[in-house]
């Protein structure tokens, strides 16, 4: 949960303001405290979540650094090793 903080108990978060992400709720809203009840409680089940939610990257950040700030000379085919490394496929 990247976006829980002490706040949610006393003012709404942006993240519930104007285009939501695709994995949250158009149903949800903001109640004083009790938001902050419901993403703490998120946080247990965190792990659970499949790749790409919460705090669960995955490999995504290979491919991000990759394209960001990538070592002099590397290359796609460099980023597509490095993630099959990692996911342990030679």
């Amino acid at each position: 949960m990247v976006w829980w903080q002490p706040a949610l108990i006393w003012s709404r978060p942006a993240w519930l303001n104007g285009q939501r992400a695709y994995d949250v709720s158009p149903t949800m809203r903001w109640y004083p405290l009790v938001t902050f009840w419901q993403v703490t409680c998120d946080l247990a089940a965190s792990e659970a979540v499949p790749e790409g939610h919460g705090h669960r990257y995955g490999l995504m950040p290979v491919e991000a650094w990759a394209r960001i700030v990538p070592p002099d000379g590397w290359t796609p085919q460099d980023t597509e090793r490095l993630v099959a490394y990692l996911r342990g496929r030679p």
